[in-house]
C-alpha cells in the first residue's frame, strides 16, 4: 500500500491509497515523477535512491520509525533499556513540539526549530554516538541506534526546512486499518481481493 497525503484546505487534507504488490523502485517512481517539494518517508533505501539526485525534492525521513525501535528495545529483554529510554525522552520531546508548530508560520516553525528542535537533535545524536560502539549491534537497542545513524542525514532535514514535518505520522495512521488487516488479506488468493 502507498499513501500520499498533502495539507488541503485547513481541515481538509488530502489522502491518495495506491495498492501495490510491492515497493520496488520501478513502483514507487512513477509517483515521484514530476513531484516538486517535499516529501517524508519512512527509512526504505529505494525513496533515497530515487530522490537523491532531483534538485526538485528535499526528502526527509521519518522520526517515527526511528522511535518505534527504541520502544521496542525498552520493552525487550536482554537490552540496555536506560539508552533506549534516554533516546525516547529526547525524541517525546522533539515529538511534542512538532504538535506545538502545527499552524505557525515557516518563519515561526524555523525559529521554534532552531532554537528547541537543534539542542535536542544534537542530543540525540551524541546520545547514538556514545553508545553505537558500546552496545552490541544485534541488540534491540544497537539495532534501534544503527537505524537512526543510517538515516541520519534524512531523520535531520526537517531542522532546515519548515515545509518538512519531523515525522509522518498523519500517514500512518492513515494505513493503520491496512497494516492490522495486512495478514487476513495476505490470504486472498487474488491481489483484486487485497486490492
Amino acid at each position: 500500500m502507498l499513501v500520499q497525503a498533502r495539507e488541503g484546505p485547513p481541515g481538509k487534507n488530502i489522502v491518495i491509497y495506491n495498492y501495490e504488490k510491492s515497493r520496488a523502485a520501478n513502483v514507487i517512481a512513477p509517483y515521484i515523477a514530476g513531484f516538486k517539494g517535499a516529501m517524508v518517508s519512512d527509512g526504505l533505501l529505494v525513496y533515497q535512491n530515487l530522490t537523491s539526485n532531483n534538485e526538485h525534492i528535499n526528502h526527509g525521513g521519518c522520526l517515527a520509525p526511528a522511535r518505534r525501535k527504541f520502544a521496542e528495545a525498552v520493552k525487550g529483554k536482554r537490552n540496555r533499556a536506560s539508552v533506549a529510554k534516554s533516546t525516547l525522552e529526547i525524541l517525546k520531546k522533539i515529538f511534542k513540539i512538532e504538535a506545538d508548530i502545527k499552524g505557525l508560520s515557516l518563519d515561526q516553525i524555523r525559529g521554534m526549530r532552531k532554537n528547541k528542535s537543534i539542542p535536542l537533535m544534537l542530543e540525540y545524536r551524541k546520545l547514538l554516538d556514545d553508545n553505537s560502539s558500546r552496545i552490541p549491534a544485534k541488540s534491540l537497542t544497537g539495532k534501534a541506534i544503527g537505524y537512526s545513524l543510517g538515516q541520519w542525514e534524512y531523520l535531520t532535514r526537517f531542522l532546515d526546512d519548515p515545509r518538512l514535518p519531523a515525522h509522518n505520522n498523519y500517514v500512518e495512521q492513515r494505513i493503520r486499518k491496512f497494516v492490522i488487516g495486512r495478514k487476513t488479506w495476505l490470504r486472498s488468493k487474488s491481489g483484486r481481493c487485497s486490492r
